[in-house]
């Protein structure tokens, strides 16, 4: 899954309640209604769509260096890294 900073006032009520279910269900909900939207503004990848793929061409190097060691990285870990690598 991508990740992707999403401001959601609601967020915080979820979080508080400390409902994980919730919290993941509303995650996976903005995340997809957010993807389609992006897709929908750009189906064949022209311009703006390409803003999914933040962080995963350095991430995915990260990834596969760890790939064969002692700690390798989830697919979401090592993209993580390299959103902050591009910073």
């Amino acid at each position: 899954m991508v990740y992707y900073v999403n401001i959601n006032l609601e967020l915080d009520k979820i979080v508080e309640a400390n409902n994980v279910k919730l919290l993941t269900d509303s995650l996976i909900r903005d995340s997809i209604n957010f993807k389609k939207s992006v897709v929908e503004q750009d189906f064949y990848e022209d311009h703006y769509r390409k803003i999914l793929n933040f962080g995963h061409t350095i991430g995915h190097c990260v990834e596969s260096y760890f790939l064969n060691t002692s700690t390798p990285l989830l697919h979401g870990e090592a993209i993580i890294i390299g959103m902050i690598c591009i910073f």
